[in-house]
């Protein structure tokens, strides 16, 4: 017997030795084949930052990369260059992520909303985490009934199999709450992700899309790829950042509640600390050599890489290498290759089979092996100093299952932090959700918040305001691509007048509206116009999806008491589209043809009464008779001024004496290559 604490203490320092020996060869095998130089925090590792895009960009540009001619094989082992990933995120935190898309969505609406619900969700976490401890209780005196005698806290007159009905109906009983505070949890969950989905597209919404600078210039900002990605961007981090919030908070809360419960049926600090720091130590050994795991699974796939792009090369030349009789030199590089592939996959199998052995030493045998040690040598020293009055099996069992439960919430938060902490661009798997969270947000406040501060301000009205008249005066505009559309071009309209603009396709006629919109730029020159009541029709009409007629002509006015009803039978009246109507009220939707669609612009033009209506051929469907009589109405009877945009064609029909349009000025544009580019007429007899 005096042997016996030696002989265990033999056996434990072997055990000890094997650990540590394997956790040598690991780091070894590592050292050699595997630079450690991505697991530094070196600040010159210089990660690609995300691009923000130009207000001229298009969308997400495409790179091309040119044939690549292999004039040497990969080195022996495998490796490759080391290159910076798109992927890496500096310092990657939840706490911080949070903060970041807080700042996202600060001037969004819905705040004590999303308080409500957070604080619902930590509740119900706070229920899961006790109800769960409960749990365990109910369960350790259950299997203390079956194995020795009932629990000390019930009478033992009570018969057993009375006394584990009354466990199990306390159990089912406890399981109502838990039940109910999960789902509570996952409700809550989802409603906290659809309000941070709707904040982040209206933030989308109101910074980019509908800004006043992509409303009001000819760029565009946000492109339908573009569009595509941050709708999916934001799809993900409103699902991810809550689950990884909630998750992490469950653990936290978890811990607090374990180390309660073990200090209390042990009666000290030591037992829990002295656990938690060996898992510190065991997990953060293990943590950080399983991210070596994903660096030599990414050798694996440069190297598969490698040899498909040669073996697509070598068949686009197979008749090069026929004439060249070259078919021996290209099997043995494809050997070669091939050689290098299966050595990397050795690699891997070998670190896998080393860090899958340090892993299990440390956990499943160091680990467990200490748990029953803390745990038994507490209860054994309890029972031989107390004089033989021995602590119950339901003590036993509780406080095995605590320090269980304890161990795997406080591996899973170290292992979390191990990884991020050392988070690089070589040596962290793309699948860590913390991190991917970490890259979303980045690329969405680069998008929403330091895009928008990047661009020029709108204060500056890109048109002199004037109380009534519009007049150009020396106006020159150009093109996307820099060429001229039209120099030196000065005119004026009054309220009331008419002028016609026409010229060949590309002569910048819609350019020529936006300018006198106020949503294309001038390069020299001054626009002088009303600040409100100028509206552009340009040739596509713009409909809402699944409205109402009435809903499609008095767009944007949304408040159905402010409609002015003899305004709109007016409307529907002068633009004839009273059928439409009527087939409303028999089919309710239906599809509106081209010439239906552009009498509907006509009309909302015709409720809302502007100023100035500027017209870009949005009325190629329509009778001639028809358009003239709706420009006269809205030139004499509305007092609007009237620009016509049109082609060659359709401005030689409105010139017609039978057409009765008067026009004060007609513009021709051309389309030659060098300016002036444009011949101005003055009516003045109209005037």
């Amino acid at each position: 017997m005096t042997n016996a604490p030696m002989q265990s203490m033999r056996k434990a320092s072997i055990t000890l030795a094997s650990i540590g020996t394997v956790y040598a060869l690991t780091q070894s095998f590592i050292k050699s084949n595997m630079s450690s130089e991505p697991l530094r925090k070196n600040a010159n590792n210089s990660p690609q930052t995300e691009a923000v895009i130009p207000p001229s960009a298009g969308g997400l540009e495409t790179v091309h990369e040119e044939e690549e001619v292999l004039l040497a094989a990969p080195a022996p082992n495998g490796a490759a260059t080391d290159q910076p990933s798109s992927r890496s995120v500096s310092n990657p935190s939840l706490l911080k992520s949070l903060k970041t898309l807080e700042s996202i969505l600060s001037v969004e609406s819905g705040t004590k909303t999303r308080y409500a619900l957070i604080g619902a969700i930590a509740a119900a976490i706070g229920t899961r985490s006790m109800g769960e401890i409960l749990l365990h209780k109910l369960t350790s005196e259950i299997d203390e009934l079956v194995v020795n005698r009932p629990s000390s806290i019930f009478e033992k007159s009570i018969d057993k199999k009375t006394l584990l009905m009354e466990l199990l109906s306390q159990f089912l009983i406890l399981g109502i709450p838990l039940s109910v505070a999960q789902q509570v949890q996952n409700f809550t969950s989802s409603r906290l992700s659809g309000k941070l989905r709707e904040g982040l597209v209206h933030s989308l919404m109101k910074r980019l899309v509908l800004s006043p600078h992509n409303l009001c210039h000819p760029e565009e900002l946000v492109d339908p790829n573009r569009l595509d990605a941050l709708m999916n961007d934001i799809n993900q981090v409103s699902v991810l950042a809550v689950q990884l919030t909630t998750d992490r908070a469950r653990r936290y809360c978890d811990i607090i509640a374990q180390l309660m419960v073990l200090m209390k049926l042990t009666g000290s600090v030591k037992i829990p600390a002295i656990m938690i720091a060996y898992l510190v130590l065991a997990v953060s050994v293990v943590a950080r050599q399983k991210m070596y795991k994903s660096m030599f699974t990414r050798k694996v796939n440069e190297n598969e890489i490698v040899l498909k792009k040669f073996l697509a090369r070598l068949s686009r030349h197979r008749d090069s290498v026929a004439a060249w009789e070259g078919a021996q030199a290209e099997l043995a590089t494809v050997n070669r290759l091939v050689g290098n592939v299966e050595q990397a996959k050795s690699l891997k199998d070998r670190f896998e089979f080393l860090h899958g052995l340090c892993s299990s030493l440390c956990s499943r045998v160091g680990g467990t092996a200490l748990g029953f040690a803390l745990i038994g040598l507490h209860f054994v020293s309890a029972a031989t100093s107390n004089g033989g009055n021995r602590k119950t099996i339901f003590e036993y069992f509780w406080t095995g299952r605590v320090m269980l439960q304890l161990c795997n919430s406080f591996s899973t938060l170290i292992e979390e932090d191990v990884v991020l902490k050392a988070a690089t661009s070589d040596s962290t798997p793309a699948s860590v959700p913390l991190l991917r969270v970490a890259q979303i947000v980045k690329r969405l406040k680069a998008s929403l918040v330091d895009l928008p501060k990047q661009l020029p301000s709108i204060d500056q009205l890109p048109y002199r305001v004037r109380k009534n008249n519009m007049n150009l005066n020396d106006v020159t505009a150009l093109a996307m691509d820099g060429t001229v559309l039209f120099q030196s071009l000065s005119f004026e309209i009054s309220p009331g007048g008419c002028v016609l603009v026409h010229g060949p396709k590309g002569a910048g006629k819609t350019a020529l509206l936006r300018l006198m919109a106020g949503t294309w730029p001038i390069v020299m020159g001054e626009v002088s116009r009303p600040r409100n009541g100028v509206t552009c029709i340009l040739s596509k009409p713009y409909l809402l999806s699944d409205a109402s007629l009435k809903d499609q002509i008095v767009y944007p006015d949304s408040n159905p008491t402010l409609v002015d009803t003899d305004q709109l039978n007016t409307a529907v009246r002068i633009a004839r589209i009273s059928h439409l109507f009527e087939k409303e009220t028999r089919m309710g939707s239906s599809v509106l043809m081209e010439q239906d669609q552009q009498k509907l612009m006509i009309a909302r033009l015709v409720y809302h009464r502007p100023k100035y209506a500027l017209l870009d051929d949005c009325f190629k469907t329509l009778d001639a008779d028809h358009f003239s009589e709706i420009v006269q109405y809205l030139s004499r009877d509305c007092h609007c001024g009237v620009v016509i945009a049109c082609s060659p064609q359709v401005a030689d029909g409105l010139k017609k004496p039978e057409s009765k349009l008067k026009f004060d000025v007609e513009i021709i544009l051309s389309s030659n290559k060098q300016p002036p580019r444009h011949e101005i007429i003055v009516n003045r007899s109209s005037s």
